[in-house]
């Protein structure tokens, strides 16, 4: 092992500097990867941005959907019954028909 207080002056001030430099170089290289991949880091922020928009996709077509279930929903009120909707609606899920009927079931 080298005794730090027999080396000579230049050498000292040489392996101070390396010291420094390479303590440097692996603080930067630390920081540089958290600031990557770390839980606040580009990646994630990346991956949280795609799963943002794929959940906005899904909150758009899920209010398309509750805007048609609004829609026949109000026109299945009292003020503005629309009474093939009302036929269409009881023969699907109640499966209600008239004896003169046949119904044919899709599978």
């Amino acid at each position: 092992m080298i005794n730090f207080f027999n080396i000579n002056k230049k050498s000292k001030i040489i392996l101070i500097n390396f010291l420094i430099s390479v303590s440097f170089l692996v603080i930067s290289f630390y920081f540089t990867y958290n600031a990557i991949y770390g839980n606040n880091g580009l990646k994630k922020s990346i991956v949280l941005e795609l799963e943002i928009i794929e959940l906005n996709n899904k909150l758009n077509s899920l209010q398309k959907v509750l805007f048609n279930i609004e829609k026949k929903t109000s026109s299945l009120s009292k003020k503005n019954l629309d009474l093939d909707l009302l036929d269409e609606q009881s023969r699907k899920i109640l499966g209600l028909i008239r004896p003169d009927e046949i119904m044919l079931i899709e599978k």
